[in-house]
């Protein structure tokens, strides 16, 4: 703060400034006005100060810590830069800075700032029961990568329920990207035309079904890159409806969708394996499960809308060797809620940017593998009911965007 551009390619700041449009002097009016608000309505008011830039390079100071009366503008600056007590200013501490009252001492600004652990968390926010040891365990199957990713991570995302709101977004992230191709798989799976191998039928089933949604979601008057994300849902579905058509022709017969499985630990249902003292329930939703109808074989299937279309042993292994992802293999687990008549194969339902990608991918794991899997699943269990969350992974900036900051992702200095 204060917003500031100054290279904009077709409307430079002074041209905007002529024209009545927003420029630096608005800018800088409007956050000026909310930094007085908040000082005046607030008791205490705490500001984060970055005195370096990712790369490390030295910040400027920003214009809206000397607004202040030309004869308090001397005092102002030696405070900022850790030198003289007379006026009020600014407490200094690494990277933070905040409003203290007038003649308080100043701190050395040398120190840095770490990450919070988490039983400080905890006790900060009266909830240090958080993190007692517990003995009967409900996981989601898609906790584990996170887990695996980040322990600490995970305790912020999934033990205190931390997330970041966005009001700014102009196209459809990858989520909700997602998202909407998931309903539209099932609306169509829900529908009597799952049953159809007329490719024609089944792609004017889908596509009708994404405008429908997309009408109600978004109103008829969209931005214009919804719209082209919309029109590359469409591209999607029509290959899927190709590859849809093919596999019902093979005799494979959609059975489930969007199944839920939400056992009651308290109820009488049975947890999904036990790990020393530690009970472990798992639920989670099951995007689609076939039968076919000539072998009498099944399948467990989950929708993957990202642009890459991995498949199942790339999303799940590093390298063949370790799990960083045990989605699929947990489905096994939560299909036995379903009694299937027999084991069923694991897989993607992919729908990639690279269109040739559209269609499904099954894992090849052996029962040595699986077996793997289940004993990593059973560490991450433990692991948790233990209540292991620290340390955090290292190096990972983007591995849970939410939290870079809090993780100290790109913060000079950083312990």
């Amino acid at each position: 703060m204060p917003t500031s551009l100054n290279s904009d390619l077709f409307l430079p700041n002074e041209l905007r400034h002529r024209l009545g449009l927003n420029d630096n002097l608005r800018r800088y009016a409007r956050d000026a006005y909310a930094v007085t608000l908040l000082q005046q309505t607030r008791r205490e008011v705490v500001w984060l100060v970055g005195h370096r830039d990712p790369d490390g390079n030295p910040l400027i100071p920003s214009r809206l810590l000397f607004a202040v009366d030309l004869d308090e503008l001397p005092a102002r600056v030696l405070r900022l830069i850790g030198v003289g007590s007379e006026e009020w200013g600014v407490r200094s501490e690494g990277c933070v800075a905040e409003a203290v009252a007038p003649h308080s001492p100043l701190p050395t600004p040398h120190s840095s700032l770490s990450i919070p652990r988490p039983e400080q968390v905890a006790a900060s926010l009266g909830l240090a029961e958080l993190l007692q040891p517990i003995r009967e365990l409900t996981l989601s199957v898609t906790a584990f990568k996170s887990y695996i990713a980040c322990p600490y991570r995970y305790f912020l995302r999934h033990e205190l329920k931390l997330g970041s709101l966005d009001d700014r977004a102009v196209e459809l992230d990858g989520l909700a990207f997602g998202n909407v191709l998931h309903d539209v798989l099932r609306l169509f799976g829900e529908s009597d035309m799952r049953d159809s191998d007329d490719e024609g039928r089944v792609r004017r089933c889908l596509l009708e079904s994404l405008n429908e949604i997309a009408n109600v979601r978004f109103g008829s008057r969209r931005r214009a890159a919804v719209n082209v994300q919309l029109k590359q849902m469409e591209s999607r579905l029509e290959v899927f409806a190709t590859w849809q058509a093919k596999w019902r022709r093979e005799g494979w017969r959609i059975e489930h969708v969007e199944r839920s499985i939400r056992p009651e630990p308290n109820g009488t249902d049975t947890p999904a394996f036990m790990v020393e003292d530690v009970s472990v329930w798992l639920n989670g939703r099951l995007d689609r499960i076939d039968r076919n109808e000539v072998t009498g074989a099944w399948v467990i299937f989950d929708y993957k809308s990202g642009d890459k279309g991995d498949s199942p042993e790339e999303s799940h292994r590093k390298k063949k060797a370790k799990w960083i992802d045990l989605q699929l293999p947990l489905y096994r687990h939560l299909a036995r809620n379903l009694a299937l008549p027999a084991e069923p194969q694991l897989g993607y339902i992919n729908l990639p940017k690279d269109l040739a990608g559209v269609g499904h991918s099954l894992a090849d794991w052996s029962l040595d593998d699986l077996a793997d899997a289940d004993a990593k699943a059973k560490q991450v269990a433990l692991s948790i009911a233990h209540r292991e969350f620290w340390p955090p992974t290292k190096d990972q900036p983007g591995l849970f965007g939410d939290f870079d900051d809090i993780c100290q992702v790109g913060v000079f200095g950083a312990e």
